[in-house]
């Protein structure tokens, strides 16, 4: 096995996604509102309702918030321990792609496989966000694998673990734990013609299983908050959850309204570092054709099968985020693996205009990444900017050569791109870090309110509602803050409070401006303005405010927030 003779499929995520994982602030929104909510579990003890500002919050199930709560009772609340459950299964789903290849074409193939879902950019992003992307996409392959190993082996462990992956899919995300196994599996027998397959796959005890994982939390919530004239009438959680944010957001896009073409971008862009060496693989292998395909053609039909249907189906989505094609990215290492494999097997062959396009390709790379933190950062980090860009050039400069490194040799010219990719992913924080605090992190206002926080004070969000700064607020505030013009995500828990605690806690603009002047108590108010981004940003924010509330006493002003307050300091 691999592990005993080549340890750079397991060194590489080691490095690339635990390196400074607590280095950048969480980000604004996804970051900091699933880390708050788990937050909130720990501080409450509430493990079966997620709250979101104290507020229950019904648009994903509970299973991501679960891992991540553990997460901090172990290793306490903060970023490294808030990002580490993407990354344990950003490494498992390495695992499962390894074993896919593995039991597909062996050894060979299987170490290619891992080699490049570790260093795939996707995979990078999404496996070190604090989201529930990559823990949904682990159990969604872990599925697909099962029941495909199944139609193959007819070992009933595999159709039992098939439906387990399944429930708990679902209780990570909702429907598409189902959806997309049955999906991808379905399509598979269409294009192999194994359709009697599919009533084998049904089995009672499998059911069992995924009904015993799925349905007492699921009917708690339902019990808990029915709708109107009964559990599943409109208003209630399963009403919200399972009818709006599956099958409205799925054909009227509610939220995150994007293009047809959205995620070609997004998977091509994924694709780094090997997209820039696939055209120069494929133009190699035009006389000798795909091995993969002609000695393997049902393996390759069940990984087109299980990319090509994600692939559409997020596509004819009206909602589209970047990390929802997570679950396409193993079938796509393992093609992507296959055609390095194929490419290595041929002689040497030299081509000056592709040595030469790769070598543009890497240049361009190196002098914008070298660039652009540099007009961005410099002017908020000089020693964090110059400390990045020193530990980056060195692999980007050797990126840059490498094409005329010839006597490497092919295979070890493909390790020494991953490898050195995987350095620069690793050290990226260094160069975000700084610009994210400023403009798309609550951290460093939260540092500053800390500062002026006296237990007697209330904090206010003013106009909107800033997820991270919920977070780092909650490590030295117990107390619910006010929020100013809820976000409508908000809105369903905001309607379920008692109309007092709506007028106390969520009040309009107009209405939180007529209490404004009266205020006994120091109120302590973050205002997260774009206009700060401009040279006279300030002075608009001022005026801002001082027309909507009259008198303001600013206290810090932090990137793109600014912190203020009814009392002088």
């Amino acid at each position: 096995m691999m592990w005993s003779k080549d340890k750079i499929v397991w060194l590489l995520p080691l490095v690339i996604y635990l390196a400074l994982l607590g280095h950048a602030p969480l980000l604004d929104t996804d970051e900091g509102r699933y880390a708050e909510i788990a937050q909130y579990m720990v501080k409450s003890g509430d493990w079966l309702v997620p709250h979101l500002n104290q507020v229950v919050y019904f648009e994903k199930p509970p299973l991501f918030y679960w891992f991540t709560a553990f997460s901090f009772l172990v290793f306490g609340q903060n970023e490294f321990a808030a990002r580490l459950v993407s990354v344990v299964f950003a490494f498992l789903t390495l695992l499962l792609t390894y074993r896919l290849a593995y039991s597909l074409a062996g050894e060979k193939l299987a170490r290619y496989s891992g080699m490049v879902f570790a260093v795939l950019l996707f995979n990078f992003v999404v496996g070190r966000l604090v989201s529930l992307d990559m823990t949904v996409a682990f159990f969604i392959a872990w599925a697909i694998c099962e029941f495909y190993w199944y139609m193959h082996t007819r070992l009933r462990r595999h159709i039992y673990l098939g439906y387990l992956a399944c429930g708990l899919a679902m209780m990570a995300k909702g429907l598409i734990g189902v959806v997309l196994p049955v999906g991808v599996i379905g399509l598979y027998a269409l294009l192999t013609q194994r359709w009697r397959m599919l009533w084998r796959l049904i089995s009672p005890v499998g059911i069992l299983l995924f009904v015993s994982v799925t349905l007492p939390w699921y009917g708690f919530m339902t019990m808990r908050f029915p709708g109107e004239g009964g559990y599943f009438g409109p208003g209630g959680y399963f009403d919200f959850f399972i009818m709006r944010h599956h099958f409205y957001r799925f054909t009227s896009g509610m939220s995150h309204q994007e293009g047809v073409f959205y995620f070609f971008g997004v998977v091509l862009v994924g694709m780094l570092p090997y997209l820039l060496f696939l055209p120069r693989w494929l133009y190699d292998l035009r006389h000798t054709g795909w091995p993969f395909w002609r000695e393997r053609r049902d393996s390759v039909l069940f990984l087109l099968a299980w990319f090509g249907l994600i692939f559409v189906f997020f596509s004819i989505s009206q909602s589209k985020l970047m990390p929802y094609v997570s679950p396409l990215f193993p079938p796509l290492a393992v093609l992507l693996a296959s055609v390095v494999a194929a490419w290595l097997k041929l002689p040497p062959q030299e081509n000056r205009w592709f040595s030469l396009w790769e070598s543009l390709v890497f240049f361009v790379a190196w002098l914008s990444l070298f660039l652009i933190p540099l007009l961005v950062t410099m002017l908020i980090d000089r020693r964090g900017w110059l400390l990045g860009t020193v530990l980056l050039s060195l692999p980007l400069l050797a990126l840059v050569l490498l094409p005329w490194r010839t006597h490497l040799g092919k295979e070890r010219q493909v390790r020494a791109l991953s490898v050195l990719f995987a350095t620069l992913l690793a050290f990226s924080p260094l160069l975000i870090s700084s610009f994210a605090a400023s403009y798309k992190s609550g951290r460093n206002i939260a540092l500053a309110l800390q500062k002026h926080y006296k237990p007697q004070d209330v904090i206010v969000h003013f106009e909107g509602y800033v997820n991270s700064l919920a977070f780092y607020a909650g490590k030295y505030c117990n107390e619910r803050p006010i929020v100013v013009d809820y976000p409508r995500e908000h809105r369903f828990g905001v309607q379920r409070l008692p109309l007092e605690e709506q007028k106390t806690y969520c009040p309009e603009v107009s209405e939180f401006a007529a209490r404004w002047p009266g205020e006994t108590r120091r109120l302590l108010c973050v205002y997260r303005a774009r206009e700060l981004r401009k040279s006279n940003g300030q002075e608009q924010v001022r005026q801002e405010l001082g027309t909507v509330l009259g008198k303001v006493y600013f206290l810090e002003w932090c990137g793109e927030y600014v912190l203020f307050s009814n009392r002088e300091p």
